[in-house]
C-alpha cells in the first residue's frame, strides 16, 4: 500500500487495508476519500506498522468525510493474528454489489 493509489482519479467502492504502511503521500491527500468506503484493520502489538499511526489516519480519514469502519485487534502483531475475517468479508461483500 502506497500514496500511488491517491496519485490518481481512481473511485473505489471500498478498499481495505490490512496492517499497511500510510505513508505521508497518504495522509497528505486524505481529502481523496471524502465519501469512500473504507475498512482498516490493524494490530495493536504490530511492530512494522505503528498503530499509533493508523489511530491518527482514522482520526484524519473521519474529518474529510469518509463513510470508514476501523478494527483494531487489541493482541495482533503484523500478521493479524486472529482477525475476524469472517467480518471483513461481510463488510467486503457489502460493497461489491
Amino acid at each position: 500500500w502506497s500514496s500511488d493509489v491517491c496519485s490518481s482519479d481512481l473511485y473505489f467502492r471500498a478498499l481495505v487495508i490490512l496492517a499497511g504502511p500510510l505513508d505521508s503521500g497518504f495522509l497528505e491527500q486524505m481529502e481523496k476519500f471524502r465519501n469512500q468506503n473504507l475498512l482498516l484493520v490493524y494490530g495493536a502489538r504490530d511492530k512494522a506498522e505503528w498503530v499509533s499511526d493508523s489511530r491518527a489516519a482514522v482520526e484524519k480519514l473521519t474529518a474529510v468525510g469518509a463513510n470508514l469502519e476501523y478494527i483494531e485487534l487489541p493482541e495482533a502483531g503484523h500478521l493479524l493474528d486472529g482477525a475476524p475475517w469472517s467480518e471483513v468479508m461481510d463488510w467486503i461483500m457489502k460493497y461489491s454489489q
